[in-house]
């Protein structure tokens, strides 16, 4: 049913169509029911615009999946709230001012893996309980892969004490700028890395993009600074950086980049899967980090490695460029650092894509984001996690974050499972981690 400008209700019979158009409104007016309704609908039709394909049309499978009409509908709010809502009013896209729309595939259907593909792989590669890592005497990504400060010794040293934990595969963030500076340099690192690793029993994933940015600069090799006191990870640069992201005269340089990593690893079997993007659109960006997210999911796929890969959603599970980031994926990543209650609402959400899950990045204990409470929820769908931060250094992930400052506990660690002297932060995680299986016995 669409509302005429006459205002009289007109059905339209399948194969016809309606021209949608807004007539002006003086600003002293108050915007009448039917504008409201025209905004909604066009917003609506551009957040299901990622499932139309130019060749295949649209995959109303997808749309009725990603709408919730195969099931009851799941709407994430905010500050948590879980309500059923209709699948035709979708407030956090009528609430979207304007985002930039998913450009079309542009190689053939995106090269997906099938899902009976992406599920052997699964079968085949365990449980998966890992961590995000990075050196504890590397303030950034661009401290731990420098050729001055890159510490073998001490990955090694932490790397046994994860596996010790029980700890399966670990997840860290690799550098553009130092590979930039030291190609081969920095291949032979993160060749060395991935075999001490080995060496603990641990599966890699790396990261090729990163748009987290606490320091407000792009990345720079050289001396990186000391921790800002009391200060939650500000130290912390992005890759490639905003510059880069914005800049395509940039990006050639860039694709050389992602050609030479995963060409180098492409069938090595160290690498667990390929993340490609770390939170892309942080920093401010948002869709503008959109359209390199896709090239680099392209330069990837051109490589062609044996391993799957992924970019993690990590806000707005129901924008378009949430949608974007996975249904490109093989397998379903996204980030959360929210109580159990929210996060089996968003595995719920997440399972609806058929594929296997991994909850890529979580743990505020301060936000009861904590293993006692999380563990058991990942169990019980299956999914495989990395928490944030393994030993205490110079990130200082421990300390809370301004954002997320706890008065009543401002002593609890935000991240991290060991202090600098490599004892635990509480011995009942360590316990958890050791026994974590999914419930279906694996």
């Amino acid at each position: 049913n669409v509302l005429t400008e006459a205002g009289d209700s007109l059905e339209l019979s399948e194969g016809n169509a309606a021209l949608l158009h807004s007539r002006g409104v003086s600003e002293d007016d108050d915007p009448p029911t039917w504008l409201h309704r025209f905004v909604l609908c066009r917003d609506i039709f551009r957040d299901i615009e990622p499932f139309f394909h130019v060749v295949r049309g649209y995959d109303r499978a997808g749309i009725a999946q990603y709408l919730g009409l195969d099931g009851p509908p799941i709407y994430l709010g905010a500050q948590g709230l879980i309500v059923d809502v209709s699948p035709a009013f979708r407030l956090p896209v009528a609430a979207t001012a304007a985002p930039i729309v998913p450009a079309p595939l542009t190689v053939g259907d995106g090269r997906r893996w099938s899902e009976d593909r992406i599920w052997r792989w699964w079968d085949d590669v365990g449980v998966i309980r890992g961590v995000n890592y990075i050196q504890s005497t590397a303030v950034n990504s661009t401290e731990m892969w420098m050729e001055e400060t890159f510490d073998l010794d001490v990955i090694d040293e932490e790397l046994a004490l994860a596996q010790a934990a029980g700890y399966t595969a670990v997840r860290v963030i690799l550098q553009h700028a130092v590979w930039n500076a030291d190609p081969d340099g920095f291949l032979d690192r993160l060749d060395e890395f991935l075999g001490v690793a080995a060496d603990n029993g641990l599966s890699v994933v790396p990261v090729l993009f990163d748009d987290l940015n606490r320091a407000g600069t792009d990345p720079q090799v050289g001396p990186q600074g000391d921790p800002i006191p009391d200060a939650h990870n500000a130290r912390w640069t992005p890759s490639p950086g905003r510059s880069a992201v914005s800049d395509e005269n940039r990006w050639p340089r860039l694709q050389e980049y992602v050609e030479a990593v995963v060409g180098q690893l492409k069938r090595d079997r160290r690498v667990l899967y390929w993340d490609v993007y770390n939170t892309a659109g942080n920093d401010g960006l948002w869709e503008e980090s959109l359209p390199l997210m896709d090239q680099a999911i392209d330069w990837v796929r051109d490589v062609n490695p044996r391993q799957p890969l992924a970019v993690p959603a990590w806000r707005d599970f129901g924008s378009p460029m949430s949608a974007r980031k996975l249904e490109r994926s093989d397998l379903i990543t996204f980030h959360t650092f929210e109580n159990a209650e929210v996060v089996a609402a968003q595995l719920r959400l997440m399972l609806r894509f058929n594929r296997p899950v991994v909850v890529s990045d979580w743990l505020m204990r301060q936000r009861e984001s904590n293993f006692e409470e999380i563990l058991p929820i990942f169990a019980n769908y299956g999914a495989g996690w990395f928490n944030r931060g393994l030993v205490q250094g110079r990130t200082q992930m421990w300390i809370q974050d301004d954002a997320h400052r706890d008065p009543e506990q401002p002593d609890v660690w935000q991240h991290d499972v060991f202090t600098q002297d490599r004892e635990a932060y509480d011995e009942r995680e360590i316990e958890l981690i050791r026994a974590f299986r999914y419930l279906d016995g694996r």
